[in-house]
């Protein structure tokens, strides 16, 4: 007999075989999740970035809704660090660099089912650093003179081998500068051509491939200023086949041109010659050259590689012009005029009134008088200082010194000084203006650009004459008084000797051998030469009676010592210290001038109303002319070419010119 089970039973025992999972919440027929697979990054990858997202395929057969456990961290046994997420990636942070990781994944459906994938691990690379601060800009933050056209290089790493930086440049005239390069690899930028005198600032900002970002300091730089051409100035006469010297300033100097070349035009710029390369910075010495020219025009080129600034004169004339001969105006001006300066910027003179407490200024073209400005009392001397394009002025009972801007014509400062301040010089080199107190038994030193004084040297007695020797940079001071000079270092401002020069110095000249001559103005008939280098007396010249004033011609190296006593002019050949001819000219000679441009001497007789004119290579008389009483001071104006002579008596200004 056959033993058969009831069918409830075989029901019942089929529905348990065929049960593939014990999950009591799920229905009879729900499947788990799939198992987690394809881990992103690989099971034992290395050199895995510290940055890593992990990644893995899940999934459910029943497509339920799927939550995740991930385990994670450096052991075999990882921890649970994060539970129910139902993303299939996670994101662990930054990791440490050079370490193991292990890491699962278990799937959980919505019904309980759960699939646990296996254990992974991977080893991540060198951490990932942010790039290296950018640096080493160039130009160098603050650099000035910077080329219009300049290229921005800076310097830049990555701690990090095998990273690729990618730059931000951020550049412009605002101090927070906008971004203008994105996402560029190379540590240059060429930013559009730049204005003159303008100032620039830029920044970098440094990213990673790992999105890892360093933003670089702000730098700045100034953009140079244009190259201005100051002689020849607007106007100016050259005589054709004479030595002159092209002057300019500004232009590019970060970094330091390769070239700068000179370009000579004789038809007001429409075809350029070049003619010489500068080989000193600012000038260059030249022959002017032919043929004879209205529309005369230097041009100066400056050049970097590829790069090029460039700065034209006005128009200026060449050719055989006449010299200065002729009154060709008279200018009234204050009581006592006693000294003259003329400022070659704005083509004026300035004439000081000893007993009108004013300077008159007078146009180099018009020949008028357009301002008179109020100083102190007694103004007894001038100097125009042309960087500042300032006059000073020193009063002489106000033992003061008046400052006077030079283009608006106008008091700017008044600067104390010792007592009777009688003499001025400029030191170029150092920016300082000297002036020597009669009765200070000093001279005050004052910085030119600032108008403070710095110091005040203390020298012998009665200082009433000074110079500046520009090649060993020394300051002489006459001590009229003493009978002495004493040479101060243009540098320290300390007195480096006091030299004997018998009695009463009120002359002084700097020759072309750098050495000083001083004419001693009373009982000797003797002009003495100080050595620039050694500061001793190398030579004694015998010259006229009462020697009274000096000037020094540099085309043939002469100097002319005007003897007020005899009426006479001593020409003194500086190659030998010797003088090589004596002429006679007008009464109580005291003033003498060298106008270097036409080669011509011009003398000035305070006892009567002429000045005598000499040639400057025969030194003989080619004119006695006629201007006002007691010519007292003169002065050259080359721009124009003019003399002038202040005549103390008649409160004139003679204006010598050369009639077209």
């Amino acid at each position: 007999m056959r033993y058969r089970l009831p069918a409830a039973l075989l029901l019942v025992v089929s529905m348990v075989m065929c049960r593939k999972w014990d999950n009591p919440k799920d229905p009879i027929n729900n499947r788990p999740p799939n198992v987690p697979s394809l881990p992103a990054p690989d099971s034992g990858q290395v050199d895995v970035d510290t940055g890593v997202t992990l990644r893995w395929r899940g999934g459910d057969p029943d497509t339920e809704r799927v939550f995740y456990d991930v385990h994670f961290g450096p052991s075999l046994s990882p921890p649970k660090v994060c539970s129910l997420l139902a993303d299939t990636f996670f994101r662990p942070g930054r990791l440490s660099g050079l370490t193991n990781y292990y890491w699962r994944v278990v799937a959980r459906d919505s019904l309980g089912d759960s699939a646990a994938g296996r254990l992974w691990s991977f080893r991540t690379a060198l951490a990932n650093s942010a790039p290296n601060l950018p640096s080493d800009p160039s130009p160098d933050s603050g650099a000035t003179g910077v080329w219009l056209r300049a290229r921005l290089d800076w310097a830049c790493s990555d701690p990090n081998p095998g990273d690729t930086v990618f730059y931000d440049v951020c550049f412009g005239a605002n101090p927070t500068p906008p971004v203008v390069s994105t996402r560029q690899r190379t540590t240059s930028y060429q930013p559009p051509r730049l204005s003159y005198d303008s100032t620039y600032y830029w920044r970098i900002i440094a990213q990673d491939n790992h999105g890892a970002v360093t933003t670089g300091p702000v730098w700045s730089l100034r953009a140079c200023s244009p190259i201005t051409i100051t002689a020849p100035g607007a106007g100016a006469r050259w005589t054709v086949g004479s030595s002159q010297t092209i002057r300019w300033s500004g232009g590019p100097t970060m970094p330091t041109p390769d070239t700068v070349v000179v370009y000579y035009s004789t038809n007001g710029g429409a075809n350029w010659l070049r003619h010489g390369v500068a080989t000193m910075a600012g000038q260059y010495d030249w022959q002017t050259p032919g043929p004879p020219s209205s529309n005369a025009r230097v041009q100066v080129r400056m050049f970097l590689g590829a790069d090029t600034c460039f700065g034209s004169s006005a128009n200026f004339i060449t050719g055989e012009i006449s010299y200065p001969d002729t009154v060709v105006a008279t200018v009234t001006v204050g009581a006592r005029p006693k000294a003259l300066v003329w400022d070659s910027i704005d083509n004026r003179v300035f004439c000081a009134n000893y007993e009108d407490s004013s300077v008159t200024v007078i146009d180099g073209v018009t020949n008028s008088a357009i301002r008179t400005i109020r100083v102190g009392k007694f103004p007894t001397a001038l100097l125009w200082v042309p960087g500042a394009n300032k006059v000073f002025c020193a009063n002489y009972l106000d033992s003061s010194v008046t400052v006077i801007d030079a283009a608006m014509n106008q008091v700017v400062g008044t600067i104390r000084t010792g007592p009777y301040p009688t003499a001025l010089c400029f030191n170029e080199t150092d920016n300082k203006v000297y002036v020597a107190n009669y009765r200070g038994l000093s001279v005050t030193v004052i910085n030119a650009a600032t108008n403070q004084v710095i110091t005040t040297v203390p020298v012998d007695t009665g200082p009433t004459a000074l110079c500046w020797n520009r090649n060993v940079n020394k300051v002489y001071v006459a001590n009229w008084t003493a009978g002495t000079v004493s040479i101060i270092d243009g540098s320290s401002d300390q007195v480096l000797r006091t030299v004997p020069v018998v009695y009463a110095p009120c002359a002084l000249v700097v020759d072309n051998r750098n050495n000083v001559l001083v004419a001693p103005r009373q009982i000797t008939q003797q002009v003495k030469v100080i050595s620039g280098t050694t500061n001793e007396i190398t030579a004694t010249i015998g010259v006229g009676q009462e020697p009274w004033a000096l000037s020094h011609n540099s085309t043939g190296d002469f100097a002319y010592c005007v003897n007020s006593a005899d009426g006479t002019v001593s020409v003194i050949d500086c190659s030998g210290y010797y003088v090589t001819t004596t002429r006679s000219v007008s009464a109580l000679p005291r003033s003498v001038v060298w106008a270097g441009w036409v080669n011509k001497v011009y003398v000035g007789g305070y006892g009567g109303s002429y000045v005598t004119i000499l040639d400057g290579t025969s030194h003989s008389q080619l004119k006695l002319l006629a201007v006002g009483g007691r010519p007292l001071a003169l002065c050259v104006n080359p721009t124009s070419n003019k003399v002038y002579v202040a005549n103390y008596d008649s409160g004139t200004v003679s204006v010598i010119g050369s009639p077209e």
